[in-house]
């Protein structure tokens, strides 16, 4: 079955680099969604809209977000194309 007709379903394992997702700890367990910015055509404004919703509580992130969304070359044929597989 292909991606296009799955929907939601186990793809990625995340391990947080500051260790809170191990066990006994505040992330382990926790869910997560991964966007693959070089492949993925909706990447790109997934992350303006994450970046709108949380401009008010976490302005530094959203001025990253929004320099990442104007700055990175989201789907160019040199990082692999739009399409996602």
């Amino acid at each position: 079955m292909g991606d296009r007709t799955r929907g939601i379903y186990h793809k990625f394992n995340v391990t947080r680099t500051d260790g809170t997702s191990a066990p006994d700890q505040k992330h382990f367990g926790c869910a997560y969604f991964v966007l693959d910015c070089d492949h993925d055509p909706h990447a790109k404004a997934a992350l303006q809209a994450y970046a709108d919703s949380c401009r008010a509580t976490f302005p530094k992130l959203a001025v990253d977000l929004d320099r990442w969304v104007a700055e990175f070359d989201f789907g160019s044929p040199a990082s692999g194309g739009a399409e996602c597989h």
